[in-house]
């Protein structure tokens, strides 16, 4: 059965054949109904000055947050708006995204992206996981170790594209049994990278930042356009589809 995304590439694939038109994928807002998906942030409002609010399509309904001084900045493209991050600005949720998670997802489209994108919680506690952009590559997990602690695999590596289009990063973690976990990232819809961990995350209230760590000045540059969290790991068919429904080509 076609999607709107194999309808759009059959498209382009008639109108691009004559090699006469520039192209790239741009991700669709996505409604959720799934009872699993704690957070949808599709950062399509319109361009606002002072303070702004983004809005939670998922059942969760949570809204995210950011100052006059900090928000970044609304661009606007032929299939809706998204942010583009600079050094210092970024988004909040607070402690709304306060899950017992048995499992995770987290999905974001970008571009250009450098620095701190993404985190839950604290990235060296027992109850963080975060994205970040670092040495050319993804970082999906957490540093957790110190004295008393082991030292543990993650943060997982995953290189990025080396180009300025718009992809489609996920990052998931589920349990495999005697207290460790698997963590993978998906580029595109395709596995990139996968390792297994000795240790799970725990359940707690925390913090929840777009852009920059959750409790340090260390922040993100590009492009961001939806953001979404899942309280279990999407299996590789569900990230395939994700990607597939968000994609739209555009002509710039």
């Amino acid at each position: 059965m076609w999607n709107l995304a194999m309808l759009f590439t059959a498209f382009a694939g008639s109108v691009f054949a004559g090699g006469n038109m520039p192209f790239m994928f741009m991700p669709l807002p996505t409604v959720s109904t799934s009872s699993d998906n704690v957070l949808m942030l599709n950062l399509n409002e319109a361009s606002a000055s002072g303070d702004r609010v983004f809005l939670d399509s998922s059942p969760s309904g949570f809204i995210a947050t950011c100052a006059s001084a900090t928000c970044p900045s609304t661009i606007a493209s032929a299939s809706g708006n998204y942010l583009r991050f600079a050094w210092g600005q970024f988004l909040t949720l607070g402690t709304q995204v306060s899950q017992a998670f048995t499992g995770i997802t987290v999905s974001v489209w970008t571009r250009n992206p450098d620095g701190q994108m993404f985190e839950r919680g604290v990235w060296n506690n027992e109850d963080g996981f975060g994205l970040v952009i670092t040495s050319g590559n993804y970082q999906f997990g957490h540093w957790f170790g110190g004295t008393g602690y082991p030292t543990y695999n993650l943060p997982l590596n995953s290189a990025v594209p080396a180009d300025s289009a718009w992809h489609h990063v996920v990052g998931t973690m589920s349990p495999v049994g005697d207290g460790t976990t698997q963590w993978k990232i998906y580029t595109d819809g395709v596995l990139t990278a996968s390792v297994i961990d000795k240790r799970t995350i725990t359940a707690s209230v925390a913090t929840t930042t777009l852009g920059r760590r959750a409790t340090e000045a260390r922040y993100f540059t590009g492009d961001v356009s939806s953001l979404g969290i899942w309280n279990r790991a999407l299996n590789a068919t569900e990230v395939q589809n994700l990607y597939q429904s968000q994609n739209i080509i555009l002509t710039y």
